[in-house]
C-alpha cells in the first residue's frame, strides 16, 4: 500500500486544442493516460455532459484523475491526484500531443 503523505496533485492546463473534444476520446484519453503514468485504473471513467463542455472522473488505485473540457474555448483541464510518484512534466508533454495543444500550464501542488 502507497504511503498517503507521498505522491502529489497535479493540475495541468492544455489551450487551443486541436483534437475533437468527444465523450468517446476523453474516456479513451484517461485510461491511456493512467496506462501511460504506470497506474492502475479501478472501473472505467464517469463522464457527464456540462455544457457546453463534458468532465470525466477515473478512480484509480492510487488516487484519481479528472479531466474538464472547454469546446468553445479549445481547452481542457486534467487534474491528477495520486499518493504515488509520477513525472509530471513528462505526462503534460504527452498530453499536449495527444490533445494537439498549442500549448500548456503544469503546476504541482
Amino acid at each position: 500500500m502507497p504511503e498517503v503523505d507521498g505522491g502529489k496533485t497535479v493540475r495541468i492546463i492544455l489551450r487551443r486544442c486541436e483534437t475533437e473534444l468527444s465523450k468517446s476520446f476523453i474516456e479513451w484519453t484517461t485510461l491511456r493516460l493512467c496506462d501511460y503514468m504506470g497506474m492502475t485504473w479501478v472501473g472505467d471513467p464517469v463522464t457527464r455532459t456540462i455544457l457546453p463542455g463534458l468532465s470525466a472522473v477515473l478512480v484509480i488505485e492510487e488516487s484519481h484523475i479528472a479531466v474538464h473540457t472547454w469546446p468553445e474555448s479549445a481547452s481542457v483541464r486534467v487534474v491528477i491526484d495520486s499518493c504515488v510518484d509520477f513525472d509530471h512534466e513528462a505526462t503534460a508533454r504527452w498530453l499536449k500531443g495527444i490533445f494537439e495543444a498549442a500549448e500548456y500550464d503544469c503546476l504541482s501542488v
